[in-house]
């Protein structure tokens, strides 16, 4: 008989130690979560005139990201633990690359990312594996600055989807969508101060507001506006 060791899940995370700002916007596909995106890249060249801005997604668009884009169209057949694994994988890339989020979080780039760390267990919990694990195994990864999440019915999402006339992908099936739901909630069960509940059946202007009103009421954004303000170009416009 196998001997089974028990392994407490317990981890430690880092809200980003860095100069510069990262936003994360997460959600079911179909929440409105791309949008919200670029309209906050809109806000942040109006605000804080002269920092350098980067909106940016996972997958990431390195290699490992290509990999698993295939699988997420149907075009690779891959397990699902190898999947989010995979995710990881690719989010350690996004973050450690040459130019990537923790370069240009050092010369105080303001960044704004479509999906981070809380997508791999909220999505590998539908797909039956053990959130807590695959929540451990983000702790490597730094914290966002504020993570807001955007709330919707997974109906609401899949209707959407299916009126933007692309294919579904691996993950956009209802009751799929549902469980997704659930992995997100029980997320902000364990961890109270992870993310920002947004309802995202508002209109979008209204949900588009009511991110911002978070935005700026963090230190490190009243900073950088005060960076600009007082003509302290050097801190926000370092070249990554």
């Amino acid at each position: 008989m196998s001997e089974r060791v028990n392994f407490p899940y317990n981890a430690e995370f880092e809200r980003n130690p860095y100069p510069g700002l990262l936003i994360a916007v997460e959600g079911l596909d179909g929440s409105g979560g791309t949008t919200q995106v670029s309209n906050l890249y809109s806000f942040f060249q109006r605000e804080v005139p002269g920092a350098k801005i980067w909106a940016t997604r996972e997958p990431f668009d390195g290699p490992i990201g290509g990999f698993i884009r295939l699988a997420l169209g149907k075009r690779l057949k891959i397990d699902n633990q190898t999947l989010q694994l995979t995710f990881s994988a690719d989010r350690s890339d996004h973050l450690l690359a040459e130019n990537g989020i923790i370069d240009r979080l050092k010369q105080a780039w303001i960044i704004i990312c479509d999906r981070y760390s809380p997508s791999t267990p909220a999505y590998g919990y539908a797909a039956g594996l053990d959130i807590k694990w695959l929540w451990a195994l983000q702790s490597k990864f730094i914290l966002p600055d504020l993570t807001f999440f955007l709330d919707l019915p997974p109906e609401t999402c899949l209707e959407r989807k299916k009126q933007s006339n692309f294919s579904l992908e691996l993950y956009e099936e209802l009751e799929t969508l549902r469980k997704t739901r659930e992995g997100y909630e029980l997320l902000m069960e364990m961890m109270p101060d992870l993310m920002v509940r947004i309802d995202g059946s508002r209109d979008e202007g209204l949900v588009y507001a009511r991110i911002k009103n978070e935005i700026v009421k963090l230190p490190k954004f009243q900073q950088l506006v005060a960076g600009t303000v007082n003509g302290n170009q050097g801190f926000l416009s370092s070249s990554g």
